[in-house]
């Protein structure tokens, strides 16, 4: 498999107290504060902003590495890895921590992971969020 970063995963992964609601390009440009020259949605646009929101990303990840390989090396890893979703972003549980709702309605997880299941390739991050809540393997 090519190396790639993947910057939702990583700011998910960096996000460790799921404060971000959103990671797409655009939330992550404006909660993040990121001026860049451009437009939403064309192509130039996005590329700008997809460069300041790496830019953002590999700095915080460099704070805690000791070269810029090792760095890279990082956030490969994170990219190559599904990631937890902290928080729902949908449904009825929209806006409440996974962890809870683990808790407190185990039958909706499953349910959702029945869901998930049908099309893996495309929900790999949430599928891993929700055996892991599940504590399946």
């Amino acid at each position: 498999m090519p190396a790639f970063i993947c910057t939702l995963r990583v700011a998910r992964a960096l996000d460790e107290g799921g404060v971000i609601p959103e990671y797409n390009l655009q939330f992550l440009r404006y909660y993040l504060n990121v001026e860049v020259a451009g437009h939403a949605h064309d192509a130039e646009g996005d590329v700008r902003v997809l460069q300041a929101v790496f830019d953002r990303l590999y700095k915080k990840v460099r704070e805690s590495s000791q070269t810029d390989e090792e760095a890279i090396k990082k956030l490969i890893d994170i990219s190559s890895r599904p990631s937890l979703f902290r928080t729902f972003s949908f449904g009825k549980y929209k806006g409440q921590k996974v962890a809870d709702v683990a808790k407190t309605d185990r039958g909706y997880l499953e349910w959702l992971l029945k869901q998930k299941m049908e099309t893996p390739d495309q929900e790999q991050d949430w599928i891993y969020t929700l055996k892991q809540s599940l504590s399946i393997k």
